[in-house]
C-alpha cells in the first residue's frame, strides 16, 4: 500500500484507489484488530489502538475448559489438571519413535498403448 503511493510514475494517492487494498495488506498478519487506519486522498495514517490492545492484554492466558461431567465427579481442579495431561500425551505421540518406519510407497499404474 506505501509502496503504491510513492510511485514516481502515476501514483495511486486516492483513497478510492487505496481502500480496496488495504483489508488483504493489513489482514496479512492478523493484528488489523490493533491498529486504527485512517485512508484520505492525501495518503493514510495509522496509529495503535491502545484500548483492544490493553482488552487483549487482560485476557491473555486466560483459557475456558468446558467439561460434560457434573462436579462432583469432576471439580474444575481435576479437569484443569487432566488438560494440563494432554500436554504429556501429545509429546509422546510427536516423538520419532512412533513415526513408520518406512514411508507409504504410492505406485501408479501407466496406462496407455
Amino acid at each position: 500500500m506505501v509502496s503504491s503511493t510513492f510511485r514516481l510514475s502515476e501514483p495511486s494517492r486516492s483513497s478510492a484507489n487505496l481502500a480496496p487494498c488495504s483489508p488483504p495488506v493489513i489482514g496479512r498478519r492478523k493484528v488489523a484488530k490493533h491498529f486504527i487506519i485512517d485512508i484520505t486522498d492525501d495518503g493514510f495514517t495509522w496509529r495503535r489502538d491502545e484500548q483492544k490492545i490493553a482488552d487483549e492484554a487482560a485476557l491473555d492466558g486466560i483459557y475456558v475448559i468446558r467439561t460434560s461431567l457434573p462436579t462432583d465427579a469432576l471439580p474444575a481442579v481435576g479437569a484443569v489438571a487432566s488438560y494440563k495431561a494432554l500436554e504429556n500425551v501429545e509429546r509422546v505421540f510427536r516423538g520419532p519413535e512412533h513415526r513408520p518406519a518406512d514411508p507409504p510407497v504410492r505406485v501408479w499404474a501407466i496406462s496407455g498403448s
